[in-house]
């Protein structure tokens, strides 16, 4: 494990590399108004893995309870995933793990979308395969968490990779639940390797393709309770992600509806009934520091 104040300090310098004069960014990158911790471990393929990791007082990851992971955007370690892994971990009494898969050099903000929009794809192809770089890491962590249940979440490319990690031979069998957010389109081919009692939800903005066809596949081949899908149909893409408005209070909303569904959906089988109420874990926003910017820390009992 890094040394906990020498490595924010190295983050929030990064950071500011990264997002400098960035739109994109809304709140705040100064790693002290997160409630996680960075740690690392090795990985099979990929040299060394840091983690964001979320943890709601009273729980670590030690404690042989139900972990949830979040796989980000295109736009990696940046404060919103921070922030949305607090409130998640605030809500559900479990901690949740955000893996930095792009190793600190994840698509930059500044100039999104790009005028040549391969960029994109060639960043995926090349930082995002999931067989290459997501499913190798994501077995490291799980080798090395050693939870007996695993929930996932994600946003954009983050979203599509969750249905496969669902689907995959050697990683569905950890994993119950999955819940995309504003997901890169999701193919019938994506789910196909879905089996009972696993269950996806898909939460697109009014930006995605129409996901009612999915559900309906996956309902009619593993039982109508598989897959569910709400749509925010005033809401652009990745409002839940880097590129949110996240002081739009619309927006925030929205952003705090789908973390509601998120635990709704019961990732992981169980849900703790002794942790904050949603709405003392989401709709109250403290002052930090000088700074409007979420901040569960406040949140807790």
């Amino acid at each position: 494990m890094f040394p906990h104040n020498l490595l924010n300090t190295f983050i929030f310098i990064m950071f500011l590399k990264f997002y400098e004069n960035s739109s994109a960014l809304i709140v705040s990158p100064n790693f002290e108004n997160s409630n996680g911790i960075l740690t690392s471990l090795p990985t099979l393929n990929n040299g060394e893995l840091t983690i964001y990791q979320s943890c709601p007082r009273g729980n670590n990851v030690s404690s042989g309870r139900p972990i949830l992971l979040l796989i980000y955007d295109i736009f990696g370690l940046h404060p919103h995933a921070f922030h949305y892994a607090d409130r998640v971990a605030n809500l559900t009494g479990y901690c949740v793990l955000v893996p930095d898969f792009f190793r600190l050099k994840p698509f930059p903000t500044k100039g999104y979308p790009p005028r040549n929009p391969n960029l994109v794809t060639k960043f995926i192809q090349r930082n995002g395969s999931f067989e290459h770089v997501v499913k190798p890491d994501i077995i490291s962590v799980v080798d090395h968490y050693d939870a007996d249940k695993w929930g996932a979440f994600g946003f954009c490319w983050g979203g599509k990779m969750v249905p496969l990690l669902l689907g995959d031979a050697t990683l569905g069998q950890h994993f119950l639940a999955s819940v995309s957010i504003h997901p890169a389109p999701v193919k019938f081919a994506d789910v196909a390797k879905m089996s009972k009692p696993q269950k996806l939800m898909l939460l697109p903005s009014k930006d995605e393709a129409n996901l009612v066809p999915l559900c309906t596949y996956l309902n009619r081949r593993l039982g109508r309770d598989t897959c569910e899908t709400k749509r925010y149909t005033d809401m652009p893409h990745g409002f839940g992600g880097a590129l949110g408005n996240w002081k739009n209070p619309r927006i925030m909303k929205n952003v705090n509806d789908s973390i509601k569904n998120l635990y709704e959906k019961d990732l992981v089988g169980v849900k703790d009934e002794s942790v904050v109420t949603i709405d003392e874990a989401l709709f109250k926003v403290d002052d930090c520091n000088g700074r409007r910017i979420i901040c569960c820390a406040s949140l807790r009992k």
